[in-house]
């Protein structure tokens, strides 16, 4: 199996090659969400696989890798990201991430922008104020009950997902989220948290081109708010996916793919029109919006 040492430490990962016969050929980087694992991504590997080398692995505490004696810190998960990147030799890539691992996709683009060509999020979770995140936190530790993740399991994963709940595909998500531990779940949101304020800071920055990508039927973080959360990352656009719930790669993975490869490729194409009135009208309104999301949504 492949895994690399990282201070005693072992991170499982995969390095899939393209099937692809052309001569250059990009890496995506693909990191899951709290609870799940590199599994989450199967379904939309084949899609991917026909244009890119593909990059996946565990996060600590999740699906084969190990947690460490670290409490968990988004430092650490970013420093073990470019420890096994570096470790591959690896010089550019494309950054895909679900739920919180959109945290580590959209800040390696900020912080290592040399090696960053583009970024794809997909349900990031991004709160206004920072006590929305906590609430969030709290909430979802009040479903724990006798020590047990299982109650927690029963309202995350149908909440993600369009699959019925007595297919494979819920099945495989649930034997997942069980082998992860409370304590490691909550490190990771609890290490959300105490970052979040200094996240929107370093939104700012964000040069790279980014799509936020969200499904229509997703009931935690809705469509509406990938429009809202662009105000906040420069060069970003969202896109929703028809028929797909939280993790539109596994419910509607071609589609997702579609959307992916063509942002990956075009970047933040934007119709264009030489027409005056059309250029006064959009920069006035982008003006207006810019001054409505400083007075009503303001991050901190």
């Amino acid at each position: 199996m492949p895994y690399i040492d990282r201070n005693g430490m072992n991170i499982y990962y995969e390095y899939l090659h393209s099937n692809s016969l052309n001569q250059q050929i990009d890496t995506i980087l693909i990191i899951h969400g709290a609870g799940m694992n590199l599994r989450s991504w199967d379904l939309i590997v084949p899609y991917l696989q026909q244009h890119y080398h593909i990059l996946r692995y565990d996060l600590r505490g999740h699906g084969l890798s190990d947690k460490g004696p670290d409490k968990l810190t988004w430092r650490l998960l970013f420093e073990d990201t470019l420890f096994l990147v570096e470790h591959l030799n690896i010089s550019s890539f494309f950054a895909v991430g679900h739920g919180a691992g959109s945290i580590c996709a959209v800040l390696l683009g900020i912080f290592k922008p040399e090696m960053v060509l583009g970024c794809s999020l997909h349900s990031i979770p991004l709160f206004s104020p920072k006590s929305t995140a906590a609430k969030f936190t709290e909430h979802r530790r009040s479903l724990v009950q006798n020590n047990s993740i299982e109650l927690l399991a029963d309202h995350v994963i149908p909440n993600i997902t369009l699959y019925t709940s007595d297919s494979p595909e819920i099945s495989q998500l649930y034997e997942g989220f069980y082998k992860v531990s409370l304590e490691t779940y909550f490190e990771l949101w609890e290490a959300f948290v105490d970052i979040h304020d200094e996240i929107f800071v370093d939104l700012k920055r964000n040069t790279k081109p980014v799509v936020i990508i969200s499904g229509d039927l997703d009931p935690i973080y809705p469509t509406y708010l990938s429009g809202l959360q662009t105000a906040y990352i420069p060069n970003s656009q969202c896109m929703t996916i028809l028929n797909s719930s939280n993790m539109t790669f596994y419910d509607q993975p071609e589609e997702t793919y579609k959307q992916i490869h063509h942002f990956f490729q075009n970047g933040n194409a934007s119709p264009k029109s030489e027409d005056a009135f059309f250029k006064h009208y959009i920069v006035n309104y982008l003006k207006g919006w810019k001054n409505k999301t400083k007075l009503h949504l303001r991050p901190y």
